[in-house]
């Protein structure tokens, strides 16, 4: 007699044999065949040596299974043989007893020796290469907090128009032409403070507010922030003076950020 396991294929689902027997049976769900021969399968695993299980007989059979004219659909489709004394399992030693079974256990210690000698490698090659990695990781944490950082600044402006401009939040949206016009200046040298004075002049002008001749307002912040010069038209000629800590700071925006 064999162990307590069976191999079991994984594309055994999947064999024409398996949605013959289906068909044959009128069972519609094939994976209950699958079910069904693993039961026939561990049965003459443990009770047989060589396959063949003499003076076993198709009420037996059946009533293993719980499917009434399995044992028929067997023999028809192959995977069972009928015998003077009994049935048998064609290419029993192939896939069921311990010789099976010796072959599997020594492919998969074979699988794992040679995983084991190619972690040891990859170790290796990996420690040689994991300070780099940490560089690089560090180079890249730094970078996403200061995109973090640039998109915070961007929101504060955003919201700071929102609230001048009396602009609901939840159904006025930060869109990639706000975004652009915003990051835009930044980059220029404007600084936050500037540009939400802007915005505040901005709202201090009739005509951009809609008391012109279309009785329509030209208040975006995509159209007050279109240029530089369109911004300082908004600030009164106030003359636009940074200091260093203002410059070191705007020197951070680049291209890359902008998506320009």
């Amino acid at each position: 007699m064999a162990d307590f396991w069976i191999k079991v294929e994984k594309g055994t689902p999947d064999k024409p044999e398996i949605l013959e027997l289906a068909d044959l049976l009128n069972i519609e769900d094939p994976d209950t065949i699958t079910g069904k021969m693993i039961r026939v399968w561990s049965w003459f695993d443990s009770n047989s040596e060589n396959g063949h299980a003499p003076l076993v007989t198709k009420v037996l059979l059946d009533r293993l299974t719980g499917v009434t004219g399995l044992t028929d659909a067997l023999v028809k489709v192959g995977w069972l043989v009928k015998t003077e004394q009994g049935f048998s399992v064609p290419n029993f030693e192939r896939h069921l007893g311990k010789g099976a079974k010796k072959r599997a256990s020594d492919a998969e210690r074979k699988r794992k020796s040679r995983e084991k000698s190619q972690s040891c490698h990859n170790k290796s090659v990996t420690e040689k290469g994991l300070d780099k990695s940490r560089e690089d990781k560090s180079r890249e944490d730094k970078s996403r907090e200061d995109k973090s950082a640039k998109a915070n600044i961007v929101l504060e402006v955003f919201s700071h128009w929102c609230n001048v401009m009396n602009k609901n939040m939840s159904q006025t949206k930060l869109t990639a032409k706000r975004d652009k016009a915003i990051r835009a200046r930044l980059k220029e040298g404007y600084t936050v403070e500037h540009i939400k004075q802007a915005i505040e002049g901005c709202s201090r002008d009739p005509f951009s507010m809609g008391q012109n001749d279309r009785m329509k307002p030209f208040n975006d912040i995509e159209l007050i922030l279109r240029t530089g010069e369109k911004l300082e038209s908004f600030l009164g000629g106030q003359t636009i003076i940074l200091s260093p800590t203002e410059a070191s700071a705007q020197s951070n925006w680049h291209e890359e950020d902008l998506g320009l």
